[in-house]
């Protein structure tokens, strides 16, 4: 007899703000950094790590991409963002910016493994969240990475969003739940004849 099974599914997708459940969010206000930041750097249990070895840490961009004071930025012309999160999180995402016309990408990673990216060409700091919902898979590490480098231009985060959605696996019936019901179907038969 095939075993009868309750199953709930979750899909991987994109999903913005309101989405999140359990939403811890990392802002970057008053962490007091200077200007120029060595790297790793610790925030809020979140490592982040850059191509230099250094981040940017100034205010005058976060508020355009994230609604706050502050935010995050590469050093270098051809940099990237690493973020290796504290926990394994099914939810993530951040808002990101760039100050120069070209193209950046956001990836979401458990361990190694790619499960999605984002490639943004907006010109000029574009203040869009992107977020991602990895189904049953947890994110580990979240890489922002310019793929175009041009002169002086500095990619921007701001607002990283961790979360876990509520997932589900299939889960199955009790065994002898099959015999019971053939056992009230036995009794309604024989409460027909008597």
């Amino acid at each position: 007899m095939a075993a009868l099974l309750l199953a709930t599914s979750a899909q991987a997708a994109v999903i913005g703000k309101a989405d999140f459940v359990g939403v811890s969010v990392s802002d970057y206000e008053g962490l007091g950094l200077d200007f120029s930041t060595d790297t790793p750097l610790d925030i809020d249990g979140n490592t982040y790590n850059t191509d230099t070895d250094s981040i940017r840490y100034f205010s005058d961009f976060g508020g355009t991409v994230g609604g706050t004071a502050f935010g995050l930025g590469t050093e270098s012309d051809s940099g990237f963002i690493e973020i290796t999160l504290g926990g394994s999180y099914n939810q993530a995402g951040l808002q990101f910016g760039q100050d120069a016309a070209g193209t950046a990408r956001i990836s979401f990673f458990s361990g190694t493994t790619l499960l999605n990216s984002f490639e943004n060409t907006t010109t000029g700091i574009g203040g869009i969240f992107y977020g991602w919902d990895a189904g049953a898979d947890l994110i580990t590490r979240v890489l922002v990475e310019d793929l175009s480098p041009t002169n002086g231009r500095i990619l921007e985060i701001d607002d990283l969003h961790t979360g876990n959605s509520a997932v589900t696996a299939p889960v199955p019936l009790p065994a002898g739940l099959p015999l019971m019901l053939l056992g009230l179907g036995g009794l309604a038969v024989m409460r027909r004849k008597s």
